[in-house]
């Protein structure tokens, strides 16, 4: 009897334990680390708590942990008990906890570089000490900034290293600035697939003469990279318009069938589009021109005209026919053919009035001009910009052209803009 006594008096000793064990992780919400000249950095981790839970484990980022204040939603201080990689907190009631402290366990100085290094699961915001310049960083940053005049950088979670260098002469500051303004923009165009291989040998070369001092020639090197990516950019986004102007061309002459010469169209296409996967954005362009002109000049085989001639003869000679049976039948009888109503006449549009008056019209302008032909004369700029897969500032652009060029006019339906022919071009 007294041994059963014993284990029921240590089972409840022992239940606080047992359930501190049993407990679900928090869910993070939001992380920010404040990193100082010294190499301290204050952390402040917001986490979401389950308000059943008695205690819950939240680990901390570091290998000590100074000053640690835990508060909960209402900003009240929880008791809390520290171990080898966290906090046990006595969270009762709470929904939200933040734990403030402060760490010299992420930051590490090799000769004037500092090397910050983290692993987050959650987005986390960096505020650098005041004078302090990136060197390197291991992901693309989500954001870049300043508040409170300290530059920050939001990075994505994982294992994340931020390298920098505090109090550089202006000259090397500079360099440094440069080089990471350009590795940013470059490493965000690769990440949304546009290749920059001159433009990344380029950041490479002021990277290499930083590390040997040449801080003048870096900075120059890194503006010089960072120009080259931005054309490059630019070639990107009008190959890729020129690509899709010819498809839809050789898309036009498929369904008129004008297959007549679309085979070498259909060709350059396709080589127009390797050359733009390879990167060479520039001759991937002038393939799609060279593919949209092939498209525009296919013809009809002639044994089509030959075969609609035939059926037109056939329906002609079927309606004689008919016609003399009718009047056979009845002899005295006078005929009276049925006049049909007349319709309103479409307007059409004359496309070579057009291309003969204004003769350095773009390719892309004339398949726009062909695409309103077809819809009456007008359309909506939505319209076109659906048609052609256009991004609204090329559209708007393209639009622009041709009422600078006396073709075309714009009216205001609404919160919409009708683009319509002018009537001098209208068939008569």
């Amino acid at each position: 009897m007294r041994r059963l006594l014993l284990v029921v008096l240590l089972a409840v000793v022992l239940l606080p334990a047992s359930v501190a064990a049993a407990q679900d992780e928090v869910s993070p919400l939001s992380l920010e680390f404040t990193v100082y000249t010294d190499g301290n950095v204050k952390v402040e981790y917001r986490v979401e708590s389950d308000p059943a839970k008695a205690r819950v484990d939240v680990e901390l980022f570091g290998s000590s942990y100074s000053t640690l204040v835990i508060r909960d939603d209402e900003g009240n201080p929880l008791a809390s008990t520290l171990g080898p990689s966290g906090v046990t907190v006595d969270s009762l009631g709470a929904t939200e906890l933040t734990a403030t402290y402060y760490t010299a366990g992420l930051t590490t100085k090799e000769g004037p570089l500092w090397a910050f290094n983290v692993t987050t699961p959650v987005s986390s915001t960096i505020v650098l000490p005041s004078g302090a310049a990136i060197f390197d960083l291991s992901h693309v940053p989500e954001d870049l900034g300043t508040v409170g005049g300290l530059q920050y950088v939001k990075m994505p979670p994982g294992n994340l290293s931020l390298y920098y260098i505090i109090g550089l002469p202006n000259v090397q500051q500079e360099a440094l600035a440069a080089i990471a303004d350009a590795q940013v923009y470059i490493e965000g165009e690769e990440a949304a697939g546009i290749v920059l291989g001159g433009a990344r040998a380029e950041l490479e070369a002021a990277q290499s003469l930083y590390q040997q001092g040449s801080y003048a020639d870096a900075e120059a090197a890194a503006e010089e990279a960072k120009r080259l990516a931005e054309s490059a950019v630019e070639v990107a986004d009008s190959a890729s318009t020129r690509i899709s102007f010819a498809a839809d061309a050789v898309q036009r002459a498929r369904s008129e069938g004008r297959t007549e010469g679309l085979s070498e169209a259909e060709a350059e296409l396709q080589s127009a589009r390797q050359l733009f996967q390879e990167g060479s954005y520039a001759e991937a362009e002038m393939t799609a021109v060279g593919a949209a002109q092939l498209a525009s000049t296919a013809k009809a085989p002639s044994y089509t005209l030959l075969y609609a001639a035939v059926v037109m003869l056939a329906a002609a000679a079927a309606g004689g026919y008919v016609y003399m049976r009718r009047v056979r039948a009845a002899p005295g009888a006078v005929q009276q053919a049925p006049v049909a109503p007349a319709a309103a006449a479409p307007v059409q549009v004359d496309l070579a009035k057009i291309f003969d008056r204004h003769e350095d019209l773009r390719l892309e302008d004339k398949e726009v001009l062909r695409y309103l032909a077809e819809s009456g004369g007008e359309a909506f700029a939505s319209e076109i910009r659906e048609r052609f897969d256009l991004p609204r500032s090329t559209a708007w652009r393209l639009i622009r052209r041709l009422v600078r060029e006396g073709i075309v006019e714009e009216a205001k339906i609404g919160n919409q803009s009708l683009i319509k022919v002018l009537k001098e071009y209208h068939r008569a």
